[in-house]
């Protein structure tokens, strides 16, 4: 039987990894790779809650970089 605590930080370990992956690969990559890289690396609920997660801090990030966006 496995160690719930050890489940869930190798959970937690595996979601940073994916997210610094989908980082890197996302930072400079072409649209269509972005694209390829989806559907390659995102299989899983977790994979899928990484790559979400930080495509909503991308658009944050892009909202607050155009000029009246937010009106």
């Amino acid at each position: 039987m496995t160690d719930p605590v050890i489940e869930k930080n190798e959970a937690r370990i595996a979601a940073a990894k994916t997210e610094l992956a989908l980082t890197e690969a996302l930072r400079t990559a072409t649209p269509q790779q972005a694209v390829n890289y989806i559907e390659n690396n995102v299989t899983t609920l977790a994979t899928a809650k990484a790559a979400l997660k930080l495509m909503a801090r991308m658009l944050i990030v892009l909202r607050d970089q155009i000029p009246g966006i937010q009106e």
